[in-house]
């Protein structure tokens, strides 16, 4: 797991408001390593989601650079949102197929795809499903599908579970996670959860408050199959992880002393 398939190199971002140039970003640099999942914490509106967006060229760095270890040219991100998006009039398989679709595949073999991810993650005989008669915990798997359909090199995950309750939460983050290592993926997760941060991520990234840049890079050292999402949070190694990163983010504005 020690080569990157991502490096974001000195990060910054400005916006230009009516009332002055606006720094996101200070500067930010990682890598993601093959087989990884990445984790980042920080306050609000301290330009994670704009990292991301920067991550999948949606927009375009005012220092810096990002390299991805691909040659895959338009396949490298996958995004998975918020808020699962799913279309209310396609059925379970045909949403899974969506990005498949733009990108120009048969629908034959899109389907085939989609049926193989279905079966394995545990939405057989929901192919012709809506949207609307799913669960919320349906609903993430069928969007964790979608981002996965096309193979991209690199998942981004923005906070994925924070409209779900406890239990479908708890249970979705060893499954996703699960998910990405059965299909040796890299990934980035945004989270506010510190507990889903260290559940879930091999490291994380602190962030500071705007513009932001990283305090600390933690290392989480508990074996991905110790991590059951509720036992796991009466392990002294999880609480002290938490009590770190919680101290982090009580620093004077989040700023690295």
């Amino acid at each position: 797991m020690n080569t990157p398939i991502l490096s974001a190199n000195a990060i910054g971002m400005r916006f230009e408001s009516a009332s002055g140039p606006v720094e996101a970003i200070g500067n930010v640099s990682f890598d993601l390593r093959e087989g990884e999942i990445l984790a980042l914490v920080g306050p609000s509106g301290c330009g994670k989601t704009t990292l991301f967006n920067i991550i999948t060229g949606l927009l375009a760095p005012s220092r810096g650079e990002i390299v991805i270890a691909s040659d895959r040219a338009g396949q490298d991100v996958g995004y998975m949102l918020q808020k699962d998006l799913l279309l209310p009039w396609r059925s379970v398989i045909d949403n899974v197929i969506l990005g498949l679709e733009v990108r120009g595949m048969a629908r034959d073999k899109a389907r085939a795809i989609a049926r193989d991810l279905i079966e394995a993650y545990g939405l057989k005989g929901f192919e012709d499903a809506r949207p609307s008669t799913l669960s919320g915990g349906m609903r993430q798997r069928v969007a964790i599908m979608r981002t996965l359909a096309f193979d991209p090199a690199v998942v981004l995950l923005d906070e994925p579970f924070s409209a779900l309750d406890f239990q479908t939460r708890t249970l979705l983050q060893q499954d996703v996670a699960r998910i990405i290592a059965e299909r040796r993926k890299s990934a980035i997760l945004i989270t506010h959860d510190i507990g889903e941060a260290i559940t879930m991520a091999d490291r994380i990234l602190v962030l500071s408050t705007r513009p932001s840049t990283v305090i600390r890079t933690m290392d989480i050292e508990i074996p991905r199959d110790a991590r059951d999402p509720i036992s796991l949070r009466s392990d002294q190694r999880y609480n002290d992880y938490f009590v770190s990163i919680w101290e982090d983010l009580q620093l004077p504005n989040a700023r690295v002393a």
